[in-house]
């Protein structure tokens, strides 16, 4: 690549409301030793109170305690026969299963706990149910069940008058229109839960919500207003004396100010983030955070400290098994070797990423069978007490019989409802394979056909030529020997260019390359890269004129958006005869930006044009002067374009012009 694209994986981590209940403040040792002494003293009611309280003190240090509490909580209140403790017990339940990430059984146990307090009209109570069986949908990406989940608990929050439950749910729709990048409504919900968390005079809540709010105005790219509002919750957390989720809130500072180029303070803020790690033992954070700041040594070009880095921590994050942060390092890796143009290097760290990847999948797939497969002996148990308690009432045998008959016909009609579902899903989702097969293939099979036709063809010039001026060196003229070199020095420009395009590709395809939009001043882009391929149409006697008013400011990645236009004025140029025209000039239209490469040159067939831009079909052509296309640059334009957020498009007239045409967002 002519220039370092770096992938930041500094995650902006948003907090919510349940999340910082766990992690606002660490739970007082004291207060469990306290609530054990006092345990020993109840019995009944009180007893299974408390030990929902000590489910809930244990969280955030250990799941397997706070299950064995909630199960003993739920065994005693069942005995007791009261509902409102079991639905608490089973509450608790999910919550453990939430932590641990079995985000199934999480939904069982809420679902539970909501049918509970359904039944007793405990509103308070439905309200926390369909909060948390809300989370769960996020986690899982189901962001549509998400959002209908927390608009169903906030009007049950408002019926119960809970402010505080109001504001948490505010806080959490705030997050997931945050996930699905509708800013405009993130911070519509996220500046209420504010107001209602300054009118409840909730610290710990407001810290969450001003670093949500600080997130929603960083994906605005308001920078500034982004870093007040996270130095805003950073104060606050700082003077609530806690250190749990504090190294959240300098992580999100530090990469700000890597995005703004502001380095000694992206340092800064992220050996703070280290050192509070450390403090609260928090491994995969401390690890995490020296990826972070490797990753700023990168920028700076001081490629032996962030190697020395990214060396150090590596094993350690391999012997804790913290697979999300050794992703992150060879990512790292990749960026060094891209900066330092070892492509060869970077090429090997992809291929371990990918391996990194299918291993992850691997064992996702593994603890989803292992889950289903406790999920089903846990019912089959249900079912055989079910059928113990059946056969000890003699006196109501046909009647179980006849209910049994019908669920067996309500059983049969579902399952046969069912299995027609199932086909027809399988029908689509078969479509959908064969579609992405195709696609797989004609990716496949350009990738081939560069590599052993487009890639081979220079070489074999180079090599050809090299040897005939070795061979005949004494017995060639001068004119014949700069011919052989002008032949061999267009080849390897040749094999330069599609090299370039074919690693930024490949990155595309893997999705390596992070798109990160800036206002950008779109004549300084466009003069930058016409002057790099200036010499290419003096060769040609070609005029290019640059017809872009320097008022123009676009909103976009430079370095992909460069990488769109050189392909595109090189096209130009190259199928533009001798004294030629080609002519760069742009518009605006509505919110966008629409730049035009038109050239005077041979023109594209009507038929041909629907071929441009896809992967599936060949259509590459000889330029004027026996230029050659690498066959991939227009393919590469079509997907940063798109990645900016804009389109792009052809029109031509055979045998007079060709205007190829796209656009990007104003800024």
């Amino acid at each position: 690549m002519k220039k370092l694209i770096l992938i930041i994986f500094l995650h902006l981590f948003l907090l919510s409301c349940f999340g910082s209940s766990i992690l606002g403040k660490p739970t007082l040792k004291g207060k469990i030793d306290s609530l054990t002494s006092k345990l020993k003293t109840v019995e009944g009611l009180e007893k299974s109170k408390l030990l929902n309280e000590l489910s809930a003190e244990y969280w955030g240090i250990s799941t397997s305690k706070s299950l064995e509490y909630a199960k003993e909580a739920l065994k005693l209140a069942k005995k007791l026969d009261n509902n409102k403790v079991i639905a608490s017990a089973l509450n608790n339940i999910g919550n453990t299963f939430w932590i641990k990430s079995i985000y199934d059984s999480a939904l069982v146990y809420y679902d539970k706990s909501y049918q509970i307090r359904k039944k007793i009209g405990d509103e308070k109570g439905i309200a926390g149910s369909l909060h948390n069986k809300a989370m769960v949908y996020t986690e899982l990406g189901e962001n549509d069940k998400s959002l209908k989940n927390y608009f169903a608990s906030l009007e049950h929050y408002k019926i119960a008058e809970d402010s505080s439950g109001i504001s948490k749910v505010y806080n959490s729709i705030g997050t997931v229109y945050l996930t699905i990048k509708n800013y405009k409504k993130a911070l519509e919900y996220l500046q209420k839960s504010l107001a209602e968390k300054e009118r409840l005079k909730d610290s710990l809540g407001l810290v969450a919500a001003l670093n949500n709010i600080g997130i929603a105005y960083w994906h605005q790219n308001k920078l500034k207003l982004a870093e007040k509002v996270f130095q805003r919750s950073l104060d606050l957390k700082v003077k609530l004396g806690s250190y749990y989720s504090l190294g959240t809130l300098y992580s999100n500072l530090g990469s700000l100010a890597l995005q703004r180029n502001k380095f000694k303070r992206a340092l800064k803020y992220f050996a703070l983030s280290y050192k509070n790690a450390r403090v609260i033992n928090d491994t995969a954070g401390m690890l995490q955070t020296n990826v972070n700041i490797a990753q700023v040594y990168i920028y700076l070009k001081n490629f032996d400290k962030a190697e020395k880095i990214l060396n150090k921590i590596l094993p350690k994050v391999k012997k804790n098994g913290i697979s999300w942060v050794e992703k992150n390092c060879y990512i790292g890796y990749v960026n060094l070797n891209e900066a330092k143009k070892d492509y060869k290097a970077a090429l090997r760290y992809y291929d371990l990423l990918d391996s990194l990847k299918d291993k992850l999948y691997s064992i996702e797939s593994s603890n989803k069978i292992a889950e289903m497969q406790v999920k089903y002996e846990a019912k089959e148990k249900e079912n055989e007490i079910a059928l113990l308690k059946k056969e000890k009432k003699i006196q109501a045998l046909q009647l179980i019989k006849e209910k049994n008959f019908r669920d067996f016909l309500i059983i049969s009609s579902i399952l046969f409802i069912l299995f027609g579902l199932s086909i027809s899903y399988a029908y689509k989702i078969k479509a959908k394979t064969n579609e992405k097969l195709k696609l797989l293939n004609s990716t496949k099979d350009k990738f081939f056909s560069i590599i052993s036709h487009d890639l081979k063809n220079p070489f074999n010039s180079i090599k050809a030529f090299s040897e005939m001026l070795v061979k005949d060196y004494d017995k060639l003229n001068d004119d014949e020997k700069k011919t052989s070199l002008r032949q061999i020095s267009k080849s390897a420009g040749y094999s330069s260019e599609l090299l370039d395009n074919l690693l930024s590709w490949s990155m595309a395809q893997r999705n390596m390359i992070l798109i990160s939009p800036k206002k950008v001043n779109l004549k300084n882009l466009v003069d930058k890269c016409v002057n790099l391929l200036r010499s290419s149409a003096e060769n040609k006697s070609i005029k290019v004129l640059v017809n872009v008013s320097r008022d123009i400011w676009v909103m976009a990645d430079s370095n992909t958006i460069s990488t769109v236009l050189r392909n595109l004025i090189s096209n130009a140029i190259k199928f533009t005869a001798e004294a030629g025209l080609v002519k760069i000039s742009a518009k605006k239209t509505g919110d966008k930006i629409e730049i035009n490469i038109s050239d005077n040159g041979i023109g594209i067939r009507k038929e041909d044009l629907n071929k441009l831009f896809r992967i599936d079909v060949k259509s590459s052509t000889i330029g004027t002067s026996a230029e050659k296309g690498t066959g991939i640059g227009l393919i590469l334009a079509k997907e940063f374009v798109l990645k900016n957020g804009g389109e792009i498009w052809a029109e031509s007239t055979f045998g007079k012009c060709s205007n190829f045409k796209f656009t990007i967002p104003f800024a």
